[in-house]
Order: C-alpha cells, then structure tokens, then sequence
C-alpha cells in the first residue's frame, strides 16, 4: 500500500473515509470545503508518508482513528491550514459586511448584527444554517481580535456586547444602563474595536 494507493481510497466517493469527512463537515456547515479538505490532507501526509503509511498497514481502526483525528483537526481548529487558507478567505466579506456599517452618531444602531434575524419563522434547517453562518463570523473576528495586539478588556466587551447578540438589536444606551456607564464610552469603546477588526481582516485577508 502506497500513499497515493490510500489517497484512491479517500477520494472515492461514497468510500468509508468519504463519508467520515462528510459527515463531520456537514455537521459544521462546510461540505463545500471537501476536496480542499483533501489537499491540506495530501499536503501535509506527501511530506511525510511513511508514518501514515505505517498507520494504514498496522490496523484499519487505528488508522480509521488517525483519518478522523486530522480531518477534526482542519475542520475544528481556527488556526487550521483549511480555515487560514479557505474558510476565513471565503467568509471575512461577509464579516466586512456586518462590521463595516455606516453609522458615526452614539445614538444610532448598525444596520446588521452577527445574528440573522429573519421577521417570518425559519425552519429548523434553516435556523441551524443560520447558527452555523453566525458561529462562523464569529470565529473571524475572534481570530482578529486575538491577533490585534493593544485591545483593553473594557473595549473588546463593549464590543461584544453590541455584537454578539441573540435577539435582536442592543443599543449603546442598553448596554451603559446595564453597566451603570457613560453611553459614550460604550460607544467609543466599541467603535474602537470594531475599526481595529476591520483594518486587521482587510490586512490578512485583502479589500
């Protein structure tokens, strides 16, 4: 058995390891990721076959157990070579479009939040998408703030008051009357922050 040999296998629809990798990308709202799954897999186990190889040959469970621990590893973590170079580059536009609003005043809202708030009942398919697409813009601009140096606690939770919200909007006002605080410091706080994700995501991620 040969790496290419192993990669025949994978590729193949409907094979075992095609369903173990659609199965957890469904679960996660990225079918559409599936052969750049595979390349970052080809990537990195090319390199390096003989272990994987050693794997294969040794015990088919055991190797079952490594396949679904290096598909988690690119589907799970936001430092991921299929997050960095597929999922972020696809999504950071629409996270443009939810931070980048245009409003300059204290007392005015943003025109979009990170939650779909949809005025007619969504199904469940459609409620799970939503979370998904949510969860998704989410891990952006966790991934911006955490490679933003210079953030104080107070702003980047002025922030996440405004944004991360579940049900519907939260003004400025709301969240310095829960604080027992300035509305305009809620506000610049926020702004801060937000500009700073926007300048960031445009640096990683291009205009």
């Amino acid at each position: 058995m040969t790496i290419e040999q192993i990669f025949e296998e994978i590729y193949t629809k409907d094979s075992e390891w095609d369903v173990i990798m659609c199965n957890i990308l469904g679960r996660n709202g990225m079918l559409q990721y599936k052969d750049d799954l595979i390349s970052i897999l080809a990537y990195y186990w090319i390199a390096s076959p003989t272990k994987v190889v050693e794997v294969y040959k040794k015990s088919r469970n055991q190797f079952k157990g490594y396949f679904i621990t290096s598909v988690k590893n690119q589907v799970n973590s936001t430092t991921s070579k299929l997050y960095n170079e597929c999922i972020f580059k696809d999504n950071y536009s629409e996270a443009l479009h939810h931070l980048d609003t245009n409003y300059d005043m204290p007392n005015q809202t943003p025109e979009f939040t990170f939650v779909t708030n949809k005025t007619t009942a969504m199904t469940d398919e459609e409620l799970i998408d939503s979370k998904i697409e949510t969860e998704q813009r989410h891990q952006i601009i966790e991934h911006c703030i955490k490679h933003t140096k210079g953030f104080k606690w107070f702003d980047v939770q002025m922030f996440r008051e405004f944004w991360y919200i579940e049900d519907g909007k939260k003004s400025h006002q709301a969240i310095a009357d829960e604080y027992g605080i300035n509305k305009c410091s809620v506000y610049n706080a926020e702004v801060k922050v937000r500009k700073a994700i926007i300048e960031q995501i445009k640096k990683q991620f291009g205009d």
